[in-house]
């Protein structure tokens, strides 16, 4: 059976309101019902509520988080890696196993035997770098 890769948009706007609520209740605890039930209740609430996307990719093993400008992912039991678009020189994808070059020389060897096509084709289409169109002389 072939493991799913989650994938998560840094873009999204949830990723930075769910913070900014959490900052709100918090400051809200502290200074306005420091002795009251209900500071001791949102305080811990609004911790929670800052730290939920920072949190949230360390409880999953398999997973690939993105940005405008960067990508991050973590498969199996290997390390994190972490790319800026502009690295990457191009990518190349074997049947267990995707290379990824960052020049000529330097590259990384990045294991997806076990996982489902569908989420390593779309792994692909995320690490390939945006072409350059570069205009013939005539």
């Amino acid at each position: 059976m072939s493991k799913k890769i989650t994938f998560i948009n840094q873009n999204k706007p949830w990723r930075l309101v769910v913070p900014a609520i959490g900052l709100i209740l918090f400051f809200t605890a502290i200074l306005g019902f420091k002795e009251n039930i209900l500071g001791k209740i949102l305080q811990p609430m609004g911790m929670l509520l800052t730290f939920i996307p920072l949190i949230f990719p360390f409880k999953m093993r398999d997973f690939v988080k993105y940005t405008q400008k960067m990508i991050s992912f973590k498969l199996d039991k290997g390390g994190t890696y972490s790319y800026r678009f502009s690295q990457i020189q191009y990518v190349e994808a074997y049947e267990d196993h995707l290379v990824i070059y960052k020049s000529k020389k330097k590259f990384e060897k990045v294991n997806t035997a076990s996982y489902a096509k569908a989420d390593v084709n779309r792994l692909i289409d995320l690490l390939k770098p945006e072409t350059k169109i570069v205009p013939e002389a005539s």
